[in-house]
Parts: C-alpha cells; sequence; structure tokens
C-alpha cells in the first residue's frame, strides 16, 4: 500500500513506470516517512510515495500548459504574439518549483532519465531538449486537451491559440481503456472504502 493510498485521490494514467494521480482532497505530510508529501486538488503526483515510488508533486499546472503551447509556436509566430501575451506565456513557463521531487534518490532521477529517452515513449526525449522541459510538455499537453478543468488560464491559452490548429505531439500518458480494471485511486465516502477511482469515470460524478 502507497502512502497515496491513505487520502482520497484518482487515478487518471501512467508516464512510463510511473503512474499519474490527481488528489480529490488534501494530502498533509506528517514527516513520519522521508518520502511522505503533502499535496491537493491543485497538484497532480506522480509516483505514490513510500510503499510505491517517490512522489513527484507537481505545481503550477498552468505552467506546464504554457510548454505545451509554446512549442506550437514558430520563432516567426512568436514574434508575432503581442507583447503582453509573449510577456505573460514566459512568466509562466519562468514559475518557480513546478516540480517538487520528495525523497528521489539519485538512482530515481536517472532513471526517469533513461525512460524519457527510451524509443517505447511516443515522443522521447531527444538530446538538445532538457528533462525538465519534456516533462512539462508530455503533462501540459495532457491538460490542455484532457483536464482543462485543472488550468486557470485555460481560457486565455484558447485564445492565444485560436487562429492555430493545435496538434497533439507529445501522447506520452498511457491511459488504460474503458472496461480494465483500474490499479489506483480510492475515496472514503460514509465510512466505507472505495477503490479503483478513476479521474475519466468519475470526475464531477457524486461519490456515495
Amino acid at each position: 500500500m502507497s502512502y497515496i493510498d491513505g487520502f482520497d485521490h484518482e487515478y487518471i494514467g501512467s508516464l512510463g513506470y510511473l503512474p499519474l494521480y490527481h488528489p480529490i482532497g488534501p494530502i498533509q505530510g506528517d514527516g513520519w516517512a522521508m518520502s511522505d508529501f503533502s499535496a491537493d486538488a491543485s497538484n497532480l503526483v506522480l509516483g505514490g510515495g513510500s510503499g510505491e515510488h517517490p512522489a513527484l508533486v507537481i505545481h503550477h499546472l498552468d505552467a506546464l500548459v504554457a510548454f505545451f503551447i509554446d512549442e506550437q509556436f514558430t520563432e516567426q509566430e512568436q514574434e508575432q504574439l503581442k507583447p503582453d501575451d509573449l510577456n505573460k506565456l514566459i512568466d509562466l513557463k519562468s514559475s518557480e518549483n513546478i516540480f517538487e521531487f520528495c525523497d528521489w534518490k539519485v538512482r530515481h532521477y536517472a532513471q526517469l532519465q533513461q525512460m524519457a529517452e527510451c524509443c517505447a515513449m511516443n515522443s522521447p526525449l531527444t538530446e538538445d531538449e532538457e528533462l525538465e522541459d519534456w516533462l512539462a510538455s508530455s503533462l501540459g499537453e495532457l491538460i490542455y486537451f484532457s483536464l482543462p478543468e485543472l488550468c486557470h488560464e485555460y481560457s486565455w491559452f484558447k485564445h492565444l491559440v485560436k487562429d492555430k490548429n493545435i496538434f497533439p505531439s507529445r501522447a506520452n500518458i498511457r491511459i488504460l481503456p474503458p472496461g480494465y480494471p483500474q490499479p489506483g485511486g480510492r475515496v472514503f465516502v460514509n465510512n466505507k472504502m472505495q477503490w479503483g477511482i478513476n479521474y475519466w469515470q468519475n470526475n464531477h460524478k457524486q461519490y456515495d
């Protein structure tokens, strides 16, 4: 049982070997284990913490979308953006502390690098690309197309690209088809535990 299983959360899919979760309510680390972490519904979480894989808590989800959207523009198209829009896009990408690696060891970082470079990924990390940028863009693409409710600046992004055909160039997040048993997610309602809570099947629904 992983640390995140002690809190209500939804299973979204996976990025390579790392499961991707969305907390339903607050997760408050108490410091009992080094791999404990804190998160809430404004975050995404890769890895479930102690008992599974050290967690990567993802903050500033608008910044992730900014990385993905920025890739859609050519250099000439960027120069044609309104100065205020370009500055906002740059500011969002410059957000600090987007990735919070909770109790990761050197081997975990090395394994993440190897996974990102693997040809089994739909869009592997390239030699001239930073791992953090690859990770941000892969997740930002998912948020833009499938999790817009988690993006505060979604309307602005849509306005920014209103004249462009936005293409899902990464597609690195694997999501199980309907009917598959769900490997994660839980809610505790009316003194009853429910497991297998999947974001795509349960989002915006009342748990009972």
